[in-house]
C-alpha cells in the first residue's frame, strides 16, 4: 500500500496508492513509517487510523477497568496557531495551538514536535498515563497529533531540518494555568523553591520519577497552580535506560538531588519518606494503566504487531519492577 522503492530514511514518506485514500489517518501512517528506529515503529498507525482498526474499537479495547489510551489525532486536529510558548526549552518548535479530540471538543494546548527517530511521543504518553492512572496532578488533555508542517511555518519561523518534511508527529497538553518557580530574581527564585520542596506534590512527583528513570526534572519543568497544587510538564527522558541511552546522552536532574540541596538533614529525611510513601502506590497505577498502555504501544507498532507486543512487555517489565512496594525504599535505603 506504501511504496518505498524511492524512499529513503528520513528523507521521504512513500506514496500511498489508490487503494488506500489520501486522508490525514493515512499520512500519520506514511508519516510514521520513517519515524523511528526501526522503521516498524512506522507501521504504526496504518491499521489504526487507515480504517482496518476503528477509534470506537481502540477505545474499547482500553476500556477494561482503567484509564482510557491517549487519542492519535489526525492532521487536521491541528485547527489554530494560538502563540509561541514564553519558555520553548531546547524544542523550539514548542508553541500554543487549538487542538480538537475526536469528539470534536477544542482544547488549547501546549504542543511540541518530535524530530524523525524521536521517542518523545511515545514517552510523553506513557507518562500521562500513568500520572492519570495515579490520579496525580497533571494536563486535564493529551495526544499525540500528527503536526502540519508547512502551515505552522506560517507562524513561526522553524529550523532548516523540519522544511523538508510535510508533518511530524507531536505531543500536545491542555494548557495548565499556573507559574514557573523561576523567577526574574534569584532570590525570588531560592525562596519559590525552598516553599515547593514543603508541599507533599513535589515528593509525589519525586517518587513518580525514580519510578519511571525520568532524567531530566527540575523546577523548571512544572507549574504551581493558583490552589497552590504542582503540576510537572514534561516526561519527555522517561524510560532513560530502555530508550533513550543508547543514542542519547542527558545529564542527570532531579527533585531528590534538589530536595537533598535544598533542605535540611531533618527535612530532607522526610522528603525521602514521603517519597517512599508515595511509591506504594505505583504497583496499583501500573495495573490500572497497562491495557491503555499496552493499546498505547501497539498503535505505534501496528504494522508490526510481534515488534509491539515486545516493545510493550519491555516497558511493562521495566515499570513492573521499579514498581514493587519495596523497590525506592531500597533504592534509597530509607526505612518508614
Amino acid at each position: 500500500m506504501f511504496d518505498r522503492s524511492t524512499s529513503t530514511k528520513g528523507e521521504a514518506y512513500g506514496d500511498i496508492s489508490n487503494d488506500c485514500q489520501v486522508t490525514d489517518r493515512c499520512r500519520i501512517g506514511a508519516n510514521l513509517r520513517q519515524y523511528a528506529e526501526p522503521d516498524d515503529l512506522a507501521e504504526s498507525c496504518h491499521h489504526v487510523l487507515c480504517g482496518h482498526h476503528t477509534w470506537q474499537q481502540t477505545k474499547a479495547q482500553c476500556r477494561l477497568g482503567g484509564p482510557d489510551m491517549i487519542p492519535i489525532l489526525p492532521e487536521t486536529a491541528w485547527r489554530e496557531f494560538r502563540g509561541t510558548a514564553a519558555s520553548q526549552g531546547a524544542n523550539l518548535t514548542t508553541h500554543q495551538a487549538l487542538i480538537v479530540d475526536h469528539h470534536g471538543r477544542e482544547h488549547r494546548c501546549y504542543v511540541k514536535a518530535a524530530p524523525p527517530g524521536n521517542w518523545m511521543p511515545l514517552t510523553e504518553g506513557i507518562g500521562w498515563m500513568l500520572s492519570d492512572a495515579l490520579e496525580s496532578p497533571r494536563p486535564e488533555f493529551a495526544a499525540v497529533v500528527l503536526l502540519p508542517l508547512p502551515k505552522l511555518g506560517r507562524y513561526m519561523k522553524l529550523d532548516q531540518h523540519w522544511l523538508r518534511y510535510p508533518n511530524t508527529l507531536a505531543f500536545c497538553c491542555s494548557a495548565v494555568p499556573g507559574k514557573h518557580l523561576l523567577a526574574r530574581w534569584k532570590w525570588w527564585t531560592r525562596l519559590r523553591t525552598a516553599r515547593a520542596f514543603q508541599h507533599p506534590d513535589l515528593a509525589r512527583i519525586a517518587a513518580f520519577d525514580m519510578w519511571v528513570e525520568n532524567r531530566d526534572r527540575n523546577t523548571g519543568n512544572f507549574l504551581r497552580t493558583k490552589e497552590g497544587n504542582y503540576v510537572p510538564i514534561d516526561n519527555e527522558f522517561i524510560l532513560y535506560s530502555l530508550l533513550w541511552a543508547a543514542t542519547l546522552t542527558v545529564a542527570p536532574h532531579s527533585l531528590k538531588d534538589e530536595a537533598s540541596a535544598v533542605l535540611k538533614s531533618a527535612g530532607y529525611s522526610n522528603f525521602e519518606g514521603a517519597m517512599v510513601l508515595a511509591s506504594k502506590l505505583h504497583e496499583g497505577a501500573l495495573r490500572k494503566a497497562a491495557p491503555a498502555l499496552q493499546q498505547f504501544v501497539h498503535a505505534l507498532f501496528s504494522g508490526n504487531p510481534a515488534q509491539g507486543l515486545a516493545m510493550a512487555a519491555d516497558i511493562l517489565q521495566f515499570l513492573g519492577q521499579r514498581g514493587q512496594p519495596d523497590w525506592l525504599a531500597n533504592e534509597l535505603g530509607h526505612i518508614v
